[in-house]
């Protein structure tokens, strides 16, 4: 089954998690305008995993960021780079019942489960894509709205 999905979608593994091509790309955008690597604490096509990931790692596009041992300033420079790479970004804190660590999921990418999806809606209507639906703890945007590009290996603008 692991063969079928990687010849079919492109999921590899990487940094010891399942991740499709694109978002490794577009990951690794993000570490390259962030200056720092990312210590990936779970892919993608991780089906059932983590149960309070309610379905969002079962396909592909959503990485999680470890945060143990980032400094604030280091977490807010990571978030912002991924959105600038085009994911839906938010930081994912204890008081929300969550170990600290950035949640992701890239737009470009039509292989986001549909929970997945859900949550980048959310995201566009600045909310923190969790079920209660409240407004997103750090709402900086990007002026103009992102996807990463497989192709041309950078963001770019989306409608």
């Amino acid at each position: 089954r692991d063969l079928l999905m990687a010849k079919k979608y492109g999921v590899i593994w990487w940094r010891g998690v399942k991740v499709d091509r694109h978002t490794r790309r577009a990951v690794e955008w993000a570490e390259k305008d962030c200056g720092l690597t990312f210590r990936i604490a779970q892919g993608s096509y991780n089906r059932g995993g983590v149960s309070a990931s309610a379905g969002t790692h079962d396909a592909g596009a959503t990485i999680d960021v470890g945060l143990a041992g980032i400094s604030q300033t280091n977490r807010k420079k990571i978030l912002r780079s991924l959105k600038r790479a085009g994911f839906a970004a938010w930081i994912r804190y204890d008081w929300q019942g969550f170990p600290p660590h950035i949640h992701a999921i890239a737009f470009g990418n039509s292989k986001a489960s549909a929970g997945a999806k859900a949550q980048r809606r959310s995201y566009d209507q600045g909310r923190d894509g969790l079920a209660r639906n409240r407004p997103d703890p750090d709402p900086w945007r990007t002026k103009r709205k992102r996807k990463f590009s497989f192709i041309l290996r950078r963001p770019v603008w989306r409608i």
